[in-house]
C-alpha cells in the first residue's frame, strides 16, 4: 500500500498515458450496448470483461503514487471493479484526503451520479466519501431509471430521505411515473397539495394549463384533485388558456358540492399517477383540454 502526503506526487507522463488510455476505453466498454451474439459462439459477459479489464490495471496501478489525476481516470473508467481495485493497493483514506482537499475543483462524482453510475457510488459511499451535496442531483436521476436499483441506493444506503418532487423538473417526474416510484409520489403529493405554503404545490399550479408541458394534462388533473378554490387561484387563465369544459371542472374546486363531484369522478389518486399519459383525466383528454385556437 502507497503511504505519503495526500496529492502531492508526481507520476510519470508515461504512466499517466497508459493509464488514460485504458481507462478511456474502460469507459467507452460501460456505455456500450451488445447484441446478440451470433449462433455457435460463446455469448459475450460484459460484466466479465469489464472485470478483467479492471484487473489488467494492477501492475500499472502498483507503481503509481496516489494523487487526484490517478483518482480521476478511474472514475472516469466508470468502473467498480477498478475503483475497488484501487482502494485495495493505495487505500481509500488517501483519496479521501486528496478528495477533501480539492474541494471540487478537479475532482467530481457528478458525471456516476448522471449517468446512474450506483455501483461506483456505492463503492465511494462504502470507502467513506460524503455524497450527500449530490443528494438532489441522486434523487432526480434516481426517479428516472428504468428499475429502482439507483433509487434503493440512495433511500437504503446512502439514506437520503429528500423528497422526489423538490428536485429535477416537475414535468419530467410526472409526465410517465416509473411504477417504482409511484407509491412514494402518492405520499409527497398527499402532503404537497394539502399544504398552500408548499412551494412545488405553487409550481404544480404554475404548470397548470400549459400546453408546452408533456405532463400538463397530469399535472391539472393533481390540482383538481387536490387544490380547493382553483377558480380564485388562477385568475383570468380560465378565459384566456383554458377550454370551457376544463374551465367548468376549475370552477368546481370552489364549492364543497363541486369538490364532491370532482371526488366522485376521480376518487384515486395513486390511478391518476398510474394512468398513462394520453389517457382520460375527469373525462378530459389533452384534445379537450386547452382552448381552440
Amino acid at each position: 500500500m502507497h503511504k505519503g502526503k495526500a496529492g502531492t506526487s508526481k507520476n510519470s507522463t508515461q504512466l499517466m498515458v497508459l493509464l488514460f488510455e485504458q481507462t478511456r476505453a474502460m469507459g467507452s466498454l460501460r456505455g456500450a450496448r451488445f447484441g446478440e451474439p451470433e449462433p455457435g459462439r460463446a455469448s459475450f459477459e460484459p460484466e466479465r470483461y469489464e472485470a478483467a479489464q479492471a484487473e489488467a490495471l494492477r501492475p500499472l496501478l502498483e507503481c503509481l503514487t496516489p494523487d487526484a489525476d490517478v483518482f480521476n481516470r478511474i472514475l472516469a473508467s466508470r468502473s467498480h471493479n477498478a475503483l475497488s481495485l484501487l482502494f485495495d493497493l493505495h487505500g481509500h483514506d488517501i483519496y479521501r484526503a486528496i478528495h477533501d482537499r480539492d474541494q471540487g475543483r478537479t475532482i467530481s462524482f457528478g458525471t456516476l451520479v448522471k449517468s446512474a453510475n450506483f455501483e461506483m457510488l456505492r463503492g465511494l459511499h462504502r470507502a467513506g466519501f460524503s455524497l450527500q451535496k449530490y443528494a438532489g442531483k441522486m434523487i432526480a436521476q434516481a426517479a428516472r431509471q428504468m428499475t429502482p436499483d439507483y433509487l434503493f441506493l440512495v433511500r437504503n444506503e446512502l439514506g437520503i430521505t429528500e423528497r422526489i418532487l423538490d428536485h429535477g423538473v416537475l414535468s419530467n417526474t410526472l409526465d410517465q411515473p416509473r411504477e417504482y416510484i409511484l407509491c412514494d409520489l402518492f405520499r409527497e403529493l398527499t402532503a404537497i397539495l394539502a399544504d398552500p405554503q408548499d412551494p412545488v404545490r405553487n409550481l404544480l399550479l404554475h404548470d397548470f394549463g400549459n400546453s408546452g408541458s408533456p405532463a400538463s394534462l397530469r399535472i391539472s388533473a393533481l390540482c383538481l384533485w387536490g387544490v380547493p378554490d382553483m377558480g380564485h387561484l388562477l385568475g383570468d387563465l380560465i378565459s384566456r388558456k383554458l377550454s370551457a369544459r376544463m374551465a367548468t371542472l376549475v370552477e368546481m374546486t370552489t364549492t364543497n358540492h363541486g369538490r364532491l363531484e370532482l371526488r366522485r369522478k376521480e376518487p384515486c389518486l395513486m390511478d391518476l399517477l398510474r394512468r398513462p399519459r394520453n389517457g382520460v383525466f375527469f373525462g378530459l383528454s389533452a384534445h379537450d383540454f386547452h382552448k381552440a385556437n
